[in-house]
């Protein structure tokens, strides 16, 4: 899983001629007075030998260095660049620490095996709440209230975001539940073009502003989030399901192969958005 980056992180070289800031956004910002290697090697590629003409033109370079900031699109296009050869800049930038960018980058293992354990943990209460209460997690989802295409805009405009988030607040109550932002949920019901993500052709009626109405649902449920490092309440775990689908998936008797059908889906954009979850282990949710 990536690491949250919520601040820049200092960076240099592993020889400590190049210095820099890797930003929050993924770019990474040089130094006035790193270094600059004036020759090239043939096999660069022309993008890399077109932005070291670019700063060679434009006054950024003096005396093989770096004489004004510089932000380039991410480490390996600056490393490149100053150096005129392609290198991976996540293994040749180095923290503060000197521990490798990239290395830096990548939740540690610690964190990982934490996971793990709270997963398990969350599995047994999955069990306990099957046995004791006759319910589980995805139905302990309905105190929240059912987004739809009806309480959205018609010009409404969204673009899809997978990375990692931190948590959301928390509510303490009678009823202890996490803070959501219903203006990602109506995002996934436009992502997914107002369509069923479990069945496209499912038809359904018009509502006032023109749009087939559709709901949106937490495919690992808001009630679990103790239980993850990240927030559950992004785009990735954001479905978009018809009321028919979207109330089997809660109260149906035969679930597997649809819940199968969404988690094939999303899987990948859970992981880049630092949520790791097995299809079994999502399955004991339901």
């Amino acid at each position: 899983m990536r690491r949250i980056i919520t601040e820049s992180i200092r960076v240099q070289s592993k020889d400590g001629r190049i210095i820099g800031e890797y930003l929050t956004n993924g770019k990474l910002k040089v130094f006035t007075g790193s270094f600059f290697r004036n020759v090239e090697v043939n096999s660069i590629r022309q993008n890399i030998k077109n932005e070291r003409m670019y700063l060679i033109n434009n006054g950024y370079i003096n005396n093989h260095q770096l004489i004004k900031d510089y932000v380039f699109d991410n480490p390996s296009t600056a490393i490149s660049v100053l150096m005129g050869r392609m290198e991976s800049g996540n293994q040749s930038f180095v923290t503060m620490d000197n521990i490798e960018l990239g290395e830096y980058l990548e939740a540690d293992i610690v964190t990982n095996y934490e996971q793990k354990l709270k997963l398990k943990e969350l599995l047994l209460k999955a069990d306990e709440l099957k046995q004791n209460d006759f319910t589980n997690f995805v139905n302990k989802d309905n105190i929240y209230e059912v987004v739809t295409t009806s309480s959205m805009s018609k010009s409404s405009t969204y673009e899809a975001s997978y990375i990692p988030e931190l948590k959301p607040d928390k509510i303490l109550g009678e009823k202890n539940s996490y803070r959501r932002d219903n203006e990602k949920a109506k995002k996934s019901i436009a992502l997914a073009n107002y369509k069923c993500e479990l069945d496209g052709s499912h038809q359904t009626f018009y509502t006032s502003n023109g749009k087939p109405y559709m709901e949106a649902h937490h495919l690992i449920p808001l009630s679990t989030q103790d239980y993850f490092e990240y927030s559950l309440d992004v785009d990735a775990n954001i479905v978009c399901l018809c009321p028919t689908c979207h109330r089997k998936l809660h109260y149906g008797n035969s679930i597997k192969d649809d819940l199968k059908r969404l988690y094939d889906l999303r899987i990948k954009r859970l992981k880049q958005s630092g949520i790791d979850i097995s299809f079994g282990e999502l399955l004991k949710l339901y």
